[in-house]
């Protein structure tokens, strides 16, 4: 119980305290300190490893940390000043192919080949998954009066 306890005082507190600082700090640093762009990349890659490392102490992912510091910064970065294009490679050269490198490593796919369990399992996720996909793409056809064709184009 106490585990439970602290992982949501932790979260809540890493939350809320991201959602009112990081946007405060963040708009008074663009508004004030854009006379060298590499200090505004290098402020946004600061912001992301220190929400990364926080959301750690609060017994979360790291990548957590990451992604909240992205909605974070993505609304009040401007797309058309020069860190946004080092953002962007940094994030598509960089970021996203170690992600998916580092949880392809750590995925284990030893258990699909030893046992029928870990397939049926899976099937029954993909159809469940299928199921609540149709459910709810025709209560918003029913909804707002979609076509049949609209309501598929939901799918």
């Amino acid at each position: 119980m106490f585990f439970w306890m602290k992982l949501l005082f932790g979260l809540v507190v890493f939350f809320v305290g991201s959602l009112f600082i990081v946007p405060r700090i963040a708009r008074w640093f663009f508004s004030k300190l854009t006379d060298e762009s590499y200090f505004e990349f290098l402020f946004v890659l600061a912001i992301a490893f220190i929400l990364a490392y926080l959301a750690e102490i609060a017994g979360n992912e790291p990548i957590i940390g990451s992604f909240l510091a992205s909605l974070l910064l993505n609304r009040l970065i401007p797309n058309t000043i020069p860190p946004m294009n080092r953002i962007e490679f940094a994030g598509n050269v960089l970021f996203i192919p170690f992600f998916l490198l580092s949880v392809g490593i750590l995925t284990n796919i030893h258990p699909f080949f030893e046992g029928g369990n870990q397939l049926i399992l899976g099937f029954w996720m993909i159809g469940a998954t299928i199921i609540a996909k149709f459910g709810a793409a025709w209560i918003a056809g029913k909804k707002y009066h979609y076509s049949k064709d609209q309501t598929m184009t939901i799918l």
